[in-house]
């Protein structure tokens, strides 16, 4: 039960260049030839594994921690014990964060539920006129529709919708049963699963009898960059467009 199959091989990586890939400082050099395997909490990391601290409150747990390694601050590191390398960095949780990204780059965007397969599965239904660049994968089920365009290396999984004249940047993830309409998408965009982007605004006229219907014809625009969360829902405008900007996150539902 301890052992996470969710994202992948683990992949081992000496110290001393994880230290370079995240832009640290190794403090004892002669401990650069350990090897890490994952990240974990300082009370629990193992000697295969990377921890980080960010302020006094857990200095503690550093006396019987046995990690690898600690990624900490120039101020955090005198209270980092002799016999514990040190990463150090002016920014510990974003080199936290890298040091995560490269053991773990299977779970920085959303995976094919089915054996990893390259280029488009004949289970997907793709228009005719639709414009397909190179390096896409498109997972089965999946929709694409008139005039739609995929950017190269990007990824629809099971059961994604793109609509009709949509465009989809280069390194966009589409996750399961995530559907687009209505919309021009940015590149390197994660949609994860069951999000919906560029369905009808909430949009009504009172009337004698009722409330009617008004149009909603503006469009949604994803900037470069973006994440959004599971079954988050992004509405098109109802005479302007609805803009998420560059490099914006948003959460799940």
């Amino acid at each position: 039960m301890d052992q996470n199959q969710f994202f992948g091989a683990r992949q081992s990586i000496r110290l001393d260049e994880l230290a370079s890939r995240i832009g640290s400082v190794l403090s004892n050099a002669d401990a650069g030839e350990r090897m890490v395997e994952s990240v974990a909490p300082i009370y629990r990391a193992g000697p295969y594994d990377i921890c980080y601290i960010l302020s006094r409150n857990s200095i503690d747990q550093l006396k019987s921690c046995r990690a690898a390694a600690v990624i900490c601050s120039p101020e955090m590191k005198k209270h980092i014990p002799a016999s514990l390398p040190s990463l150090v960095s002016d920014m510990p949780q974003l080199a936290f964060a890298r040091a995560a990204a490269q053991l773990y780059p299977a779970a920085m965007r959303p995976q094919p539920v089915m054996q990893r397969q390259s280029g488009i599965s004949a289970q997907a239904v793709i228009d005719d006129t639709a414009v397909i660049e190179k390096s896409v994968e498109i997972a089965p089920f999946a929709v694409v529709g008139a005039r739609a365009v995929i950017g190269a290396g990007s990824r629809i999984l099971c059961g994604a919708v793109v609509g009709a004249d949509v465009k989809i940047g280069r390194n966009v993830t589409l996750g399961a049963h995530v559907s687009v309409s209505n919309a021009l998408i940015g590149n390197n965009v994660i949609i994860h699963t069951g999000a919906r982007i560029g369905q009808d605004g909430f949009g009504y006229a009172p009337g004698p009898t009722g409330m009617v219907k008004l149009p909603q014809i503006g469009r949604v625009i994803i900037q470069d960059d973006v994440e959004i969360g599971a079954n988050t829902t992004i509405d098109r405008g109802a005479m302007d467009d609805t803009v998420i900007g560059e490099g914006t996150k948003i959460d799940n539902l």
